[in-house]
């Protein structure tokens, strides 16, 4: 399509665009060609989940079908390490004291395919913290919520860090912090929406009381 006009191609185009949050006003851009040129799709990626969700979903709505790529499932990793997948399906004791081992290694490495086949613990925590936790914290969270206390955020994590699958007791956290209750659940809800944690709700069949028990927080990494 180079030199040519998009509408003399007579055929479907489709561009690729990656890290498109550093694309300055991207959505709108992305709006007049969709509008323009039916022919064209677009296919947008980048690593700053929760400004390009935000945006998309304000500016491109009806335009855009959202896929979050999730890290590597255990299946996945234990792919990325030759094993053989539908032998371990079928044939699943024959593998145990195997596949065990690497279990322990996915929960300790994580499950981003840049640690899939290391182990080294070192880079691992580097990568973790640098890479991830810290990019999202000072960056995307920091620039898309306006959060002004970034004690309190780094706190927030460390103590899920510490604690994995605690109950969250917003109350008790905030009592223990010294700091605003309701501050604390947004940070809660900043940090799922960053994909660092997860929270899971104490499932009853009546919502309302599912909502007020008690859930808890796993780190996601």
């Amino acid at each position: 399509v180079i030199n040519k006009s998009f509408n003399n191609t007579g055929e479907k185009i489709y561009i690729f665009l990656d890290e498109v949050q550093k694309l300055k006003d991207f959505e709108n851009k992305i709006k007049i060609y969709y509008d323009l040129y039916p022919d064209i799709k677009f296919i947008l990626s980048g690593s700053a989940s929760i400004s390009i969700r935000k945006i998309s979903n304000e500016s491109l709505a009806g335009r855009i079908i959202s896929f979050y790529i999730e890290p590597l499932s255990f299946l996945e990793f234990l792919e990325m390490n030759n094993f053989n997948i539908e032998e371990i399906k079928h044939n699943y004791n024959l593998y145990k004291n195997e596949i065990m081992p690497m279990l322990d290694i996915y929960s300790k490495y994580g499950s981003f395919p840049e640690l899939a086949l290391s182990r080294d613990d070192d880079y691992a925590r580097k990568y973790i913290k640098e890479t991830v936790v810290e990019r999202i914290i000072y960056k995307d969270i920091i620039e898309e919520f306006n959060v002004n206390d970034l004690t309190l955020l780094r706190s927030l994590i460390n103590i899920i860090a510490n604690k994995p699958e605690m109950i969250l007791n917003f109350r008790s956290i905030s009592e223990n912090l010294g700091k605003d209750q309701r501050t604390i659940s947004n940070y809660f809800e900043y940090l799922e929406y960053s994909f660092l944690i997860k929270i899971i709700y104490n499932y009853r069949e009546n919502i309302s009381i599912t909502m007020r028990k008690l859930k808890k927080c796993y780190p996601i990494t």
